[in-house]
């Protein structure tokens, strides 16, 4: 897979993947933390080969510390979305949208 990236939001709730080529999504993975994410974040990625991942979330320092990949903040991740992204908000990202919209 040329050209790739992959992204990792590991939050509180909810982990995200996110497999990217030439910067189109082409797989997506929405789970539940729970109490051991790091191996099933292991597991989806066993086939990635050398592909190039950056995490964010609440857990990124379990990520990086298993993966030895970069980590962004969560504020930094939102501030680099593309604009209209429909992708889930980690639960931070949503209570500073409190009360919603009319």
């Amino acid at each position: 897979m040329s050209d790739c990236t992959i992204g990792i939001d590991l939050g509180s709730r909810a982990t995200k993947i996110l497999w990217l080529e030439h910067g189109a999504p082409v797989r997506t993975e929405l789970f539940d933390t729970g109490h051991d994410p790091i191996r099933r974040v292991l597991e989806l990625l066993k086939d990635a080969g050398g592909v190039p991942v950056v995490a964010t979330g609440y857990g990124r320092n379990l990520v990086r510390a298993s993966l030895a990949c970069p980590t962004v903040t969560e504020i930094l991740a939102c501030a680099r979305r593309p604009p209209r992204s429909e992708e889930p908000r980690g639960g931070k990202e949503c209570r500073s949208r409190w009360p919603p919209y009319p």
